[in-house]
């Protein structure tokens, strides 16, 4: 049965959003990958919160919250529901996969690589297992009752 872990990860004060990023895919990703080999997640999806950078934060913000300047791209909520930077989605084969995964984060000499890494561009970062997925698509258009013919 796959696993899935979910986490939501806070770029470091003073970050921009766009460093933040490419930081994470360009630099963080590899590492990660590198140190962990075939225990690396089947998939690890990223989504990154949608936000309305101004000029004044293209060095990031220096008081209180990273997005006084970058505001969420909010629909339901308020801005503080949306603190974090990016959403993230590991995905492996089975709770095995997963604990292997995680023992060789464990690891003393690997914890220190990423822990030195993530120092540079995240504040925090929070992860939790998810349970069963459940998934609605639309309805297939084409076996719908055209209005419009006379048909019925």
């Amino acid at each position: 049965m796959p696993f899935t872990v979910m986490f939501y990860a806070y770029r470091k004060p003073g970050t921009s959003t766009a460093h933040f990023k490419d930081y994470y895919e360009n630099h963080h990703i590899p590492l990660i990958q590198s140190l962990v080999g075939p225990t690396f997640p089947r998939s690890h999806v990223r989504r990154y919160i949608q936000r309305s950078e101004t000029i004044e934060d293209s060095e990031g913000s220096a008081e209180g919250s990273n997005n006084v300047c970058s505001p969420a791209n909010v629909v339901v909520g308020c801005q503080t529901d949306f603190e974090y930077d990016v959403i993230g989605e590991l995905s492996f084969e089975n709770e095995d996969a997963w604990k292997a995964f995680y023992a060789k984060i464990s690891e003393k000499e690997v914890a220190e690589k990423i822990a030195e890494d993530e120092e540079r561009f995240l504040e925090k970062m929070k992860a939790v297992v998810l349970s069963d997925c459940v998934v609605t698509n639309r309805k297939d258009e084409s076996h719908m009752p055209n209005p419009e013919s006379n048909d019925g």
